[in-house]
């Protein structure tokens, strides 16, 4: 059976916004303003040729020609 990622999804509610705390709030500040060339990607390793085995191609969306009903 092939891999396939699993993305974790958090959607805030009224009882449990994504901060609670001036920490929190300072911490997602400070990730918002973190350029692409700030991260640190020493300690991921290097991903190995046989992972683009399995890769596949985009497909890409086609509008239907038909009319929209009434």
């Amino acid at each position: 059976m092939p891999w396939k990622p699993r993305f974790v999804t958090y959607v805030p509610t009224p009882d449990k916004p994504y901060s609670e705390t001036e920490a929190g709030k300072a911490e997602i500040a400070r990730l918002q303003a973190m350029g692409d060339k700030d991260i640190d990607f020493s300690d991921i390793p290097p991903a190995p040729d046989s992972n683009w085995m399995t890769a596949e191609q985009a497909r890409t969306f086609r509008m239907s020609r038909r009319k929209a009903e009434r």
